[in-house]
């Protein structure tokens, strides 16, 4: 060791004694080498090495890292507490050894990648323990390349099973809800069929009194035609309910089956009143005021046709003997105000 400007330098020496033909010791021819540099970056690589050491035995995934054939060369301390092997159990063998044959596939698809993307790379397949159970492994496998070689791979695996557990019940009980709608529906569905039988039957004996009463009566309705029109009135609101019940029942049961499209609002709202409300046996017309710039809106049509539909009947019904119904259509940034 050498000391140059402050600074302690490695050097390596060698000589060579020249003699005379006497015998004699002339001189002594000397070399030396640097070595400075080479010895900093072995003791770079050892605290590396270090390091690495550090970070694999203190961590709670396991960490490993294999041969080109999966053969395990080193694996941390974490492996006895998630697997219950010591990690001289596992070295020399490999992940196929312990892994569920039907994931066999997964592990030597990704075994043989060469792309540095984790997110690509993870995986999870089921692991046996020591103790024989069989618990869910979540790796990162990541390839080891050197000049373009690829000599190995390494693996980062945690244990998952409590989340895939939760993951289970998760779609188990999805399922029990679809069961639940799906018998829902069909409650719904017949509920409101059965109920149309009874009241068309209320309805017609509505009017067959209505008929009898006014044969009796000479041509006159007597008390009779206001308790009649009563009972229908009725028969009609229930008749509404139950279609608006089957209707908004099979909607709800149906969200991924809805059909979205973009429609000019105010042509579809002229073309309802056109088509159903033309005609009002009282003569009244609806009056439609628009607000705003006209734009298109996404929504779907047909459930769009029933609510407006139900509301103009109502708007219609409950406003007797009063002043034209008026809708009053408001385009604002991104929404459409009825009123």
């Amino acid at each position: 060791m050498s000391h140059v400007n402050n600074q302690y330098l490695h050097i390596k020496y060698s000589g060579t004694k020249i003699f005379n033909r006497q015998g004699e010791l002339k001189k002594i021819v000397g070399t030396h080498i640097d070595l400075t540099e080479l010895i900093q970056n072995k003791n770079e690589l050892i605290k590396s090495e270090e390091k690495y050491r550090f970070l694999t035995e203190n961590t709670s995934d396991i960490i490993c890292q294999h041969l080109p054939c999966g053969e395990i060369k080193y694996i941390s301390k974490s492996s006895q507490e998630i697997l219950g092997y010591k990690p001289e159990e596992l070295i020399n063998k490999t992940p196929f050894d312990f892994i569920q044959k039907k994931d066999h596939w997964i592990f030597k698809k990704h075994a043989k990648t060469k792309d540095l993307n984790p997110n690509k790379n993870r995986i999870t397949f089921r692991f046996q323990k020591k103790d024989k159970n069989f618990i869910w492994l979540e790796s990162i496998i990541s390839p080891i390349i050197i000049d373009n070689i690829q000599i190995g791979y390494q693996s980062a695996s945690r244990d998952i099973t409590e989340r895939v557990k939760a993951t289970q019940k998760t779609k188990e009980a999805l399922l029990k809800e679809k069961k639940f709608n799906d018998l829902k529906s069909e409650f719904v569905s017949m509920a409101s069929h059965q109920f149309r039988t009874p009241l068309t039957v209320i309805y017609s004996n509505a009017e067959l009194i209505e008929m009898k009463s006014y044969t009796a009566n000479n041509g006159s309705f007597s008390n009779v035609k206001p308790i009649t029109d009563r009972i229908k009135t009725e028969v009609d609101r229930m008749t509404e309910l139950m279609n608006n019940i089957l209707i908004f029942g099979k909607h709800e049961l149906s969200k991924s089956k809805t059909k979205l499209k973009s429609i000019n609002y105010t042509k579809f709202i002229k073309n309802i009143i056109t088509v159903y409300f033309s005609n009002e046996d009282d003569g009244r017309k609806i009056q439609l005021i628009v607000h705003g710039d006209v734009k298109n809106i996404v929504t779907d049509e047909t459930l769009m046709l029933h609510i407006m539909t139900n509301l103009i009947s109502n708007a219609y019904k409950y406003s007797k003997n009063c002043q034209e119904p008026i809708i009053q259509l408001t385009y604002l940034d991104s929404t459409i105000k009825i009123g």
